[in-house]
């Protein structure tokens, strides 16, 4: 008994200890989850929602994740929604969050512009607000939780854009693995939770073929977690999108093929995806009977697709291209059941709709291809894929008069009235083609570039013709090599000069990732305002910097500029920017 009695009471002791410890990390706030919004009122006492930088903690752990991809979009709304706000809550990956776009010209901003734009000018006009809360490298099993959170602002309407990262993205950390300990020593470790995507730490070792354990394992927990999803949101409305990828992006991994024919077929498969032109009958021949031979190596499918849009067969072109995305055997391209059972969830009746962004956006290809002129990586889509995707959303919700907002198909504006309406220029486009290309090193992306005005920005570098480059262009093509903030406030003084405020506060915003980043915008162009004796807006300018700031000594320099001593002397007359 004594033994029992002292196992028993040693088990007590520990445990106690750990309570103790366990309680000691929750206090520090290492086992407390970051809302996915935070409070903070303005001086004139509005409350608003403001993104907090700090949510990506919830799922990401390390520096490294901190500085590249976990923080969300910079979003702000206010906390008191009032009855004629139309509110709708974007969730989903890279590809909902708008990787390597700007600000203005994610789909999400697109379907903002949209669906102000297109409301019945006969009936009161709704204040739309569409949230973007994407986060890149994300699998549906953050969804629920975020919705449940979400849930508590009154969406009107939820759009799910999802897919791609089942098999790599991140999830939610067991229970285990949020305790406060286990946080604080992952930290320590530098452990993530999953692959990281971006530096390709998914190898061939890692590869997962379409008839192994993990993939059916995957999809099974995909069906769960949008069934988690869809009970947390009950009746409110829900678009599901996407997923949509670049049929001209060659596979991340194929089965090994024999030895001794291993080295010509990946010169033929070079061959055909970069000079597809210049491949003779004789290699093509070889290539085709090399595909029908290993029809699940997804290298060869892929090149009998780009030799098949080479010759104009098209329809042969798709089923190379769909073969070659499920015998990937790295899957960062979502798989055909993965978009089956999206479309699946279909359910009007129940304020449930299914958008086939594919054959959206393959309608608007004259070769029925999706390639890098919609599309500018494998899944993340340029600004006029983003446009379309933004006008299939608006076209789907103009088809649902119950929703709480009448929108008219026949008002939506065409891509031309759309870029100018959200401000998207070319300076947008070169800095995504530019990105794309500097990240994914593509080729042949130039001669994809959706306008006149990117192709000829993009030939002019190409072709060492700097100097004909007009200024715009020449700070687009260079930002990625120089401090994108310096980038943008060089921009916004030429905008300045030319009279454009608000172009010109939006220009300072486009590379913007942090709270304290939106807030030096803000001060930036306080100080260009006060330099044109614009002290009035200047005032207003620092107003705004105070609401993205966190604390008043960071605007403390720029409001004795403007002749604030306090922010009680601002007028209560002053104009006001809106939320966006």
């Amino acid at each position: 008994m004594t033994r029992t009695k002292r196992a028993i009471g040693g088990l007590c002791v520990t445990a106690i200890f750990f309570i103790l410890i366990e309680s000691c990390f929750f206090l520090a706030g290492y086992s407390e989850r970051a809302p996915f919004f935070i409070e903070k009122d303005d001086i004139d006492g509005n409350n608003w929602l403001i993104t907090n930088a700090l949510v990506g903690d919830n799922w990401f752990r390390t520096p490294e994740w901190e500085s590249r991809i976990k923080t969300p979009r910079l979003e702000r709304f206010h906390a008191d929604k009032s009855p004629t706000t139309f509110r709708v809550f974007v969730l989903g990956e890279s590809a909902a969050y708008g990787t390597l776009l700007t600000d203005t010209s994610t789909w999400a901003r697109f379907l903002e512009h949209l669906l102000r734009e297109s409301q019945d000018p006969a009936l009161p006009q709704k204040n739309i607000e569409v949230i973007n809360c994407g986060i890149r490298a994300s699998t549906t099993d953050l969804y629920p939780a975020i919705a449940s959170e979400l849930m508590g602002y009154e969406p009107d309407l939820f759009i799910l854009y999802a897919g791609h990262n089942e098999y790599y993205g991140v999830s939610e950390p067991s229970a285990f693995h949020q305790l406060g300990l286990v946080r604080w020593v992952s930290q320590l470790r530098s452990d993530n939770t999953k692959p990281d995507p971006q530096n390709i730490g998914i190898k061939p070792q890692n590869a997962i073929g379409i008839d192994s354990e993990i993939h059916q394992r995957v999809f099974t927990d995909f069906q769960s977690n949008l069934d988690r999803f869809l009970s947390t949101i009950g009746d409110t409305p829900l678009l599901l999108m996407g997923p949509v990828s670049n049929d001209f992006y060659a596979p991340l991994g194929s089965m090994p093929l024999p030895r001794n024919i291993q080295g010509e077929v990946d010169a033929l498969i070079e061959a055909s995806e970069h000079t597809p032109d210049k491949v003779n009958e004789k290699e093509e021949s070889k290539l085709r009977q090399w595909a029908k031979q290993y029809p699940r190596h997804s290298g060869l499918r892929h090149a009998a697709g780009i030799l098949d849009v080479q010759k104009g067969q098209l329809d042969q072109a798709q089923i190379n291209f769909k073969a070659s995305v499920e015998t990937d055997t790295i899957p960062l391209r979502a798989r055909e059941n993965i978009r089956t059972h999206l479309a699946s969830l279909h359910d009007p009746e129940n304020n449930k709709r299914w958008v086939d962004l594919e054959g959206v956006l393959r309608s608007a290809s004259p070769n029925k291809s999706i390639g890098y002129d919609l599309i500018l990586d494998h899944v993340h889509p340029g600004v006029h894929g983003s446009f379309l995707i933004a006008k299939a959303a608006a076209e789907a919700i103009a088809e649902e008069s119950d929703w709480g907002i009448l929108v008219g198909t026949d008002l939506i504006p065409n891509f031309i009235q759309a870029r100018k309406i959200a401000n998207v220029t070319t300076i947008d486009e070169v800095l995504s083609f530019s990105m794309a290309k500097r990240f994914h090193h593509l080729h042949g992306i130039s001669a994809a570039a959706s306008t006149p005005r990117a192709l000829r920005a993009l030939h002019l570098k190409e072709t060492q013709n700097m100097s004909r480059l007009n200024r715009t262009e020449r700070y687009a093509l260079t930002s990625w090599r120089q401090n994108n903030l310096e980038v943008h406030f060089a921009h916004m003084q030429i905008l300045m000069e030319q009279g454009h405020k608000h172009k010109a506060l939006k220009a300072a915003r486009r590379s913007v990732l942090s709270r304290k980043g939106r807030a030096d915008a803000h001060l930036d162009l306080a100080r260009l305002l006060v330099a044109n004796n614009k002290l009035d807006e200047a005032r207003d300018e620092v107003v705004e910097a105070f609401l993205w700031s966190d604390e008043l000594g960071d605007v403390q320099d720029v409001m004795e500029m403007v002749g604030l001593k306090s922010f009680d002397d601002r007028s209560q007359n002053a104009k006001k920017e809106s939320p966006k």
